[in-house]
């Protein structure tokens, strides 16, 4: 009697695992869709399908991702934002120590302008998983800095961060700029910026904002602009007085040094010109086109320095700068 009971518990056993083993294959083969979609960012597969995907058990990826708040992700870019929330909580459920649930659920309030659960997963996911440059990002938008100017919880939030890349920089660095901060903490990073990531242009032009002002800014821009139309004009002299007057407002701008040596040459002030050039022709942020070298080359060998007029467009033939070869044969015997 027990030896049937027994058999008859086996059989059922064996079944169940015989199920149980082909949810987790049938799993396994519907994550592998999942995962490849997350990785590259392309959520494409149609909701009607991503509705039949087993999410239940098991109910966690083997990325440790929950399948519920997968699920989730697609009712979102779906714009089926309260079905999204519910799957992601529940996928918080599943794994609470993974804040990508809670950055989707700020996502999520962010796009429907409940600010308060906005601001309230924003935080969260942000301080307890501070070094994912996305989690400063929202946190950053959560917390209005246009309007409320908190400076403090900037610095705050930014000190928190052990590992400052790029992306946290330029976070940081454009939150100050577009709530238009000043303060002495800023001032110091923005120079510390500059000298982390000497040849990249978001982080200068963010960076100069701040110590420059954007009033400042804006109106060097307006000098330039009249500096241009004297050029194009042929009134050098005018052009010159004008990038004078950009450069006196934004005096780290390579282009309008660049634009200055070029009227300089043009009005034939051709040892004007070889100083401004030798100023900006070792800057990080400059179009290594070879322009700068054709345009010293010009300049020493129409003062008659012939050999290092030549030294410059060579190396302005090897960056491949156009034309510079005729010039070369000009000048140079």
């Amino acid at each position: 009697m027990w030896k049937n009971s027994f058999f008859s518990l086996l059989f059922i056993v064996s079944i169940a695992s015989v199920f149980s083993t082909e949810r987790v294959f049938r799993s396994m083969t519907q994550q592998q869709v999942l995962l490849y979609e997350f990785n590259t960012n392309n959520l494409k597969t149609p909701l009607s399908v991503i509705n039949i995907f087993n999410y239940k058990y098991p109910n966690l990826s083997t990325t440790a991702i929950p399948l519920p708040t997968f699920i989730g992700m697609y009712h979102y870019v779906n714009e089926k934002y309260e079905r999204a929330i519910d799957l992601v909580r529940e996928g918080s459920k599943v794994n609470p120590y993974l804040k990508l649930n809670e950055s989707y659920l700020a996502r999520i309030y962010d796009v429907l302008r409940v600010k308060d659960s906005f601001y309230f997963y924003a935080k969260k996911a942000f301080y307890e998983s501070p070094n994912h440059p996305l989690h400063l990002s929202q946190y950053l938008r959560s917390l209005d800095l246009e309007k409320t100017k908190d400076s403090v919880e900037l610095e705050k939030a930014f000190n928190t961060i052990t590992k400052k890349d790029f992306p946290t920089w330029q976070n940081y660095l454009a939150a100050a700029v577009n709530a238009k901060l000043k303060y002495n903490a800023l001032e110091e990073n923005a120079k510390k910026a500059r000298e982390l990531f000497p040849s990249n242009e978001l982080i200068n032009i963010a960076a100069n904002n701040i110590l420059i002002g954007t009033e400042k800014i804006g109106s060097s821009f307006a000098f330039s602009k009249i500096a241009d139309s004297l050029f194009n004009m042929k009134n050098y002299q005018g052009s010159i007085q004008n990038y004078k007057n950009a450069l006196e407002l934004y005096p780290t701008n390579y282009k309008f040094k660049e634009n200055l040596a070029i009227s300089y040459y043009s009005a034939k002030q051709y040892n004007n010109a070889i100083e401004i050039l030798l100023q900006i022709i070792d800057d990080p942020l400059k179009t290594d086109n070879g322009k700068i070298e054709m345009i010293l080359g010009l300049s020493y060998a129409e003062t008659d320095q012939i050999s290092v007029g030549c030294d410059y467009l060579t190396k302005a033939i090897l960056k491949g700068y156009p034309g510079a070869e005729n010039v070369k044969l000009k000048y140079c015997y």
